[in-house]
């Protein structure tokens, strides 16, 4: 028998082993649903039922002892009581179904070890590329900051310089005893240029780093995801290996037995029924 098929036969016995107990679950949490409702309902109209008698009482169209107004209350109380019972019945019983669920929880996941697996290695491979991308863009803004940043630091040292230029020149004029009207001042309007793409570039940046920090957050829990569907799939071929293995071992006692029965050994075994 080959691997896949040992793997068909093992999945199509899970499936046949999960039925009973997902059948089990289900109609044990039915139950328990539909009883709470039932309580629920039994709560309301016992409140509803003993507010109403009270306010007729406060508004004295009863008295308090009188025997309807006793049956009414004692009627939804014992409705409620009985509802809570119930309800805890059904508690009971989905309490006893609890292994049952464990182990429809163990066998679901043998069956969707495959599935998962794919599933897991897709959305790794997407957030794989996502990460890639974003420390890609993040690498991008980064290198045209520090080439911002070195631009402002070159027109710092030079707007310094025609600074200092222009102090000078216009201390010469007022020297000569001129106004100083022709002396031109340093600019500043590239180095406020550079300075708000600067803060532009920082911004891009921040953007980047968190848009980057969100990539790797999605591929580390994608990837967690992936390293337990693949111990999900290991189990499934531990599981697929021991099933063979205990079929095998079955197929070769069976066979045992039919050469070791001779004749003896069929007398004995007639014998020994009627001993």
């Amino acid at each position: 028998m080959t691997i896949e098929q040992l793997k068909e036969r093992f999945l199509a016995s899970l499936k046949e082993r999960l039925q009973p107990l997902v059948k089990r679950v289900s109609e044990a949490d039915a139950w328990l649903k539909r009883e709470q409702q039932k309580l629920a309902e039994a709560s309301s109209a016992r409140e509803a039922t003993l507010q109403r008698n009270r306010e007729r009482i406060r508004k004295g169209e009863v008295h308090a002892d009188d025997a309807h107004v006793f049956d009414e209350n004692t009627k939804v109380q014992e409705a409620e009581g009985g509802a809570r019972y119930s309800k805890n019945r059904a508690e009971q019983a989905v309490r006893e179904v609890s292994a049952d669920r464990a182990a429809a929880v163990t066998l679901q996941a043998l069956l969707d070890a495959e599935p998962r697996l794919s599933a897991a290695l897709a959305r790794a491979q997407t957030n794989l590329e996502l990460r890639d991308s974003a420390a890609a863009a993040h690498k991008a803004a980064e290198g045209a900051l520090a080439s911002i940043q070195s631009m402002v630091d070159d027109e710092t040292r030079s707007h310094a310089a025609s600074r200092s230029g222009a102090a000078a020149a216009l201390l010469a004029a007022v020297k000569r005893g001129d106004a100083g009207e022709k002396v031109a001042a340093a600019s500043r309007d590239k180095l406020d240029t550079l300075e708000l793409a600067r803060a532009s570039a920082e911004q891009e940046l921040a953007a980047c780093k968190a848009a980057l920090d969100a990539a790797s957050a999605g591929l580390a829990a994608a990837t967690t995801e992936l390293r337990q569907a693949q111990g999900a799939v290991d189990e499934l071929t531990r599981q697929i290996a021991k099933d063979a293995g205990e079929q095998a071992r079955a197929a070769a006692e069976a066979k045992a037995r039919r050469e070791l029965v001779t004749d003896d050994y069929t007398a004995a075994s007639q014998l020994l029924t009627k001993v």
